[in-house]
């Protein structure tokens, strides 16, 4: 039995035990805010509940910054994983020195980040052509790394 109806009850019990009619408008009185103060709970419950969510969130996504962040992770260097995306995105495969260029690095950092890449297996050459280059495309774990950082 709720705590509404348990004072229900006692104010019927109290008005036909003979009490006096003071003593039952004093009841109904607190039973009225007893009522209101268990709404006004009820609402700041809800509302801790819908704070309690968003603050789940908020750490999960926290968790995930922090794990990129922290040095002996999987996580590859941002240049490393913008030239991840731009391969991820190529339909036909790219070449390494377009995706250098595309993203304005020097032949040395490129090389650097497109090696990172390479080292884990997240770019393979498909097919090459004489005066070009390879055509690099994203493997299946260069994908799953993307989204498992939230890159894709």
């Amino acid at each position: 039995m709720s705590v509404s109806d348990t004072a229900k009850e006692v104010v019927r019990i109290a008005s036909t035990a003979g009490l006096s009619k003071d003593v039952i408008d004093l009841m109904e009185k607190k039973l009225a805010l007893l009522t209101t103060e268990l709404d006004d709970t009820r609402q700041k419950i809800a509302a801790l509940e819908r704070e309690k969510a968003q603050l789940k969130a908020e750490i999960d996504q926290l968790r995930k910054q922090l794990e990129r962040l922290q040095p002996g992770t999987d996580a590859l260097p941002a240049e490393s994983e913008r030239m991840l995306v731009v391969f991820a995105s190529s339909s036909r495969g790219i070449t390494s020195d377009h995706v250098i260029q595309q993203l304005g690095f020097s032949q040395a950092q490129g090389d650097y980040y497109f090696d990172q890449l390479l080292k884990r297996k997240f770019v393979h050459a498909s097919s090459g052509q004489m005066g070009v280059g390879w055509f690099y495309y994203a493997t299946p774990e260069g994908r799953d790394y993307l989204a498992r950082h939230g890159l894709l």
